[in-house]
């Protein structure tokens, strides 16, 4: 996003992640997204603010809190930076934990392929929703299972895609993406949901994915990509760092004291 002042990049490509992740239960509080799917992942049950609440803060976080507690579900948000600093100053000065830092890295698609190597693998299976053994080699954050509710948001989004590789006739990886519209009618694909099975690690599997999916997205007018990958996850950067990508900006979460 050339010549775009950071503060609307940032939230316009946070428009365009919460589409791509969409969440079964929600609430507008003026520019304030409340997000809720039965727990699972810290975005789907999260509050996005990307502008101001339509109350006074206080006031606001009160609705937060009760808004969840309705719902079993701890109070939180998802702070974007360096655009909501101010809202994350506040929030740790009421005493709200903050966590899991996060970047958002990006990219043009026509550059990640034009330098992305060849592995020689066999060729990425698409499916329009993610089948028995796609759920069974996803993990989110090392679980070993999903809830119900884990298709219902996955499955949620605009025409998203399931792609899995198959190695000598075994499940070898998998991933998923979609491909949504910013306010300037930008097409980005968000990758998530990549994970290599284990033993076949090293091997080239997850850029693969990448490239099979980014390829998809660009027939399908995407012209830039998005994903989020935890501050501490070395190794993907790397991977990242390689194909071309760069950081949009980074998020944490917020917990209620």
């Amino acid at each position: 996003m050339q010549g775009v002042p950071i503060s609307d990049s940032i939230s316009r490509l946070e428009q365009v992640a919460a589409l791509g992740w969409p969440a079964p239960d929600t609430r507008a509080m003026g520019g304030w997204l409340l997000r809720a799917a039965d727990g699972w992942t810290g975005r789907a049950n999260s509050v996005l603010p990307l502008g101001s609440p339509d109350r006074p803060l206080d006031a606001a976080l009160t609705a937060v809190r009760q808004w969840y507690a309705e719902r079993g579900l701890p109070a939180r948000f998802q702070i974007p930076l360096p655009l909501r600093s101010d809202l994350d100053a506040e929030l740790d000065r009421r005493g709200w934990e903050a966590y899991n830092p996060t970047l958002v890295r990006v990219a043009r698609i026509d550059e990640v392929l034009a330098v992305a190597r060849d592995r020689r693998l066999p060729a990425a299976i698409f499916d329009s929703t993610p089948s028995e053994a796609w759920l069974g080699a996803y993990h989110y954050r090392g679980g070993s299972h999903l809830p119900p509710v884990a298709v219902r948001v996955m499955t949620a989004a605009a025409d998203p895609v399931f792609a899995s590789v198959t190695v000598d006739g075994v499940l070898a990886g998998i991933g998923r993406a979609v491909v949504d519209y910013d306010t300037d009618g930008q097409g980005w694909c968000g990758i998530t949901a990549l994970e290599t099975v284990p033993e076949f690690r090293r091997m080239g599997i997850g850029q693969h994915l990448v490239v099979a999916l980014l390829t998809w997205a660009f027939g399908r007018g995407a012209s830039q990509v998005y994903l989020q990958v935890m501050e501490d996850n070395v190794a993907a950067h790397a991977m990242y760092d390689r194909l071309g990508f760069t950081t949009s900006h980074s998020y944490h979460y917020r917990k209620s004291a």
